[in-house]
């Protein structure tokens, strides 16, 4: 979608608000009202698909009930975490179109209210998709590997990370692209278009979002291991400017996707068809 396109949509859905508007009807509302509208003319993303484990055997060892419930549970949940991520990503789109143009308080008003929550929680979704990512591959290797009577690799109790998943996941065909597909998901691109964001706003101090200047403290060390300080800003993140860095990791998020269900396909196979 082009810029005219955009704008032509934007102005279209307007003028016919304006037109509806009568009284009192508030700022908020109005503006509440052209956000949908222009979000129902946003390109939908394309959906993670539902993988449902086991789903065409007949019936699987009564051993295996536990591994179907946690196996079933993760590919129902990560798949439904990015696509509520696409959704997340269409509303920013709509919030910016409905920003353009609009005075500085207007912008700080619809911001507090309606995007600054949202902005921050899209920002940080990648992240939090990946961790839900690797501790399902913990937890259902571990699983597996209790079925197959190799070393579980997991207790159940101890923080999950990449080198746990690896331990645990390692001896089967698909952790090698699984792997991959989560080390790309650190997302190294949306971290520095964002300023670090997510790690700023859980540990530090975030840059502003959409609106408004950040003064942050400028360190600087001289030749002989003195230091000086002074007080320096920041841009606030908009949303034109972090919108495609998050498209690309809903892109990332789907191929991570799929080859955790190709593991998981590996996984069902081995309870299905036992190697003697």
């Amino acid at each position: 979608m082009d810029d005219m396109e955009r704008f032509r949509i934007r102005n279209l859905v307007l003028n016919d608000i304006d037109s509806q508007l009568k009284g009192d009807d508030s700022f908020q509302v109005a503006r509440y009202k052209m956000f949908l509208d222009i979000k129902h003319h946003m390109p939908k993303f394309k959906h993670a698909r539902y993988h449902r484990p086991f789903e065409n055997a007949k019936s699987i060892p009564g051993t295996a009930m536990v591994l179907d419930n946690a196996l079933s549970r993760a590919m129902r949940e990560i798949a439904n975490q990015i696509n509520g991520f696409g959704q997340m990503i269409r509303k920013l789109e709509a919030w910016d179109l409905v920003i353009e143009g609009l005075e500085h308080e207007q912008v700080f008003s619809l911001a507090i209210e309606h995007i600054e929550p949202l902005a921050n929680l899209a920002i940080s979704a990648t992240q939090a998709i990946r961790g839900q990512m690797i501790y399902a591959t913990v937890e259902c290797g571990a699983l597996i590997n209790a079925l197959i009577d190799e070393p579980l690799g997991w207790d159940g109790s101890t923080h999950v990370t990449m080198k746990v998943a690896k331990s645990v996941a390692e001896k089967w065909e698909g952790w090698p692209v699984l792997a991959e597909r989560l080390t790309l998901l650190e997302a190294q691109e949306l971290n520095e278009a964002s300023g670090h964001f997510r790690n700023s706003f859980q540990h530090g101090a975030p840059r502003q979002l959409v609106i408004g200047l950040t003064e942050h403290t400028e360190w600087t060390k001289h030749a002989d291991g003195s230091f000086s300080w002074g007080i320096g800003t920041q841009d606030p993140i908009r949303l034109n400017e972090i919108i495609p860095h998050l498209k690309r990791a809903h892109d990332d998020l789907l191929t991570a996707h799929e080859a955790l269900v190709e593991l998981s396909k590996e996984w069902e196979s081995s309870v299905l068809n036992p190697v003697p």
